[in-house]
């Protein structure tokens, strides 16, 4: 029993849930995320069907892959969410500038919401990589250092990996005139998004 109690405390002690809500001073889960990013040495992976980062998450994952982080993102190939869609293509192209890998999800629509840093850190939970859950949704995650718990995640997204296609910027840049300019004009709202 004592054992069982020990391994319980263990394990709650590298599971935390942390919130975010819309006041300022309140975005825990925001800042945790961030922090995570800048202090990762191998790899940043994301899987998250709203991908409309603000521009503190861009410019980390930027600066990420300029000094030698691999960072993937895994979006689903159609979202429920048309305006939506377009806002996260909007910025795919700059992301491809910077070296972030784009991969989109050709299977079942994905709603998974997952995040990991090298290989001892992961998240998951209610949290979109949008606005709307950066300033204005109270957001929940469980963030983790248990490696055994990121190892699971890691092997999600790993596997989500294989039923997808990376999309090379060159390709990107041929996507229809109709498309860019779908595009154009929902730039405008993406900090809303």
């Amino acid at each position: 029993f004592v054992n069982r109690i020990k391994r319980y405390r263990k394990l709650v002690g590298s599971l935390n849930f942390i919130s975010s809500d819309p006041f300022f001073k309140n975005r825990f889960l925001y800042y945790r995320i961030v922090d995570a990013f800048r202090s990762a040495k191998k790899s940043i992976y994301i899987m998250n069907p709203y991908f409309i980062p603000d521009r503190r998450i861009s410019r980390v994952l930027f600066l990420a892959v300029s000094r030698g982080v691999e960072v993937k993102v895994l979006l689903p190939d159609k979202l429920d969410l048309p305006v939506i869609e377009t806002a996260s293509n909007s910025i795919l192209d700059k992301f491809l500038e910077h070296g972030v890998r784009i991969f989109k999800y050709k299977g079942v629509f994905s709603h998974g919401k997952v995040a990991i840093v090298d290989e001892d850190w992961g998240t998951f939970g209610s949290f979109n990589f949008d606005n709307l859950s950066i300033k204005y949704n109270h957001e929940a995650n469980i963030v983790t250092t248990d490696t055994k718990c990121v190892g699971e995640l890691k092997n999600i997204f790993l596997n989500s990996l294989e039923n997808s296609m990376e999309i090379k910027h060159e390709d990107w840049k041929k996507r229809s005139f109709v498309q860019k300019v779908r595009e154009f004009f929902v730039a405008p709202i993406r900090g809303f998004l």
